[in-house]
């Protein structure tokens, strides 16, 4: 067979089987143009997201440092108080007034005069009994005696001992 003859034939049918698949073509063109829109969007808010997020991370970095610090501080406190305690117990325990406490360094007598005011759990009559002792002073005519105070300075002691063990635990659970 003869193209001339053939060829209009079948030119009209790949014409008309062509124009039959543009609606589903342009269909599928629209399609993929929304896909593609709303690919856009999500692109968009995902990224605003992670934006957010790494804010949200930044602030709490800043948190946690700042929470850390914190920690250091009442830590090193809360050591120093220990510290100190454990070196004036056994001093006064020998029989070291109060005033011979400040042989053992000014800082020492410092610090305990610090940790009795700062013991929450202790009571005003026990703070001003280990005030009183250690500067050799009396109370209303009382002066405490060196087994009342060790007494007062174990339990301030223990306080901090806990106090501090409740700091560590925190700043390890954080």
């Amino acid at each position: 067979a003869c193209y001339c003859k053939t060829g209009t034939a079948d030119l009209t049918t790949a014409i008309t089987e062509s124009t039959a698949k543009v609606p589903a073509l342009q269909g599928a063109i629209e399609e993929a143009q929304s896909a593609l829109a709303q690919l856009k969007l999500d692109l968009k808010e995902h990224t605003a997201d992670r934006n957010a997020a790494n804010e949200a991370i930044t602030e709490a970095t800043g948190i946690r440092e700042k929470e850390r610090e914190a920690y250091e501080k009442e830590a090193k406190e809360l050591k120093g108080y220990v510290t100190a305690l454990s070196r004036a117990i056994p001093a006064i325990e020998d029989g070291m007034s109060g005033t011979g406490l400040v042989q053992l360094g000014r800082p020492l007598s410092m610090i305990l005069r610090k940790a009795a005011t700062a013991d929450a759990a202790a009571t005003d009559d026990d703070r001003q009994s280990v005030l009183n002792f250690l500067s050799g002073g009396s109370m209303g005519g009382y002066t405490p005696k060196s087994g009342e105070v060790v007494g007062i300075l174990r339990g301030m002691k223990e306080n901090f001992e806990h106090d501090l063990a409740d700091v560590e635990q925190k700043e390890s659970d954080a």
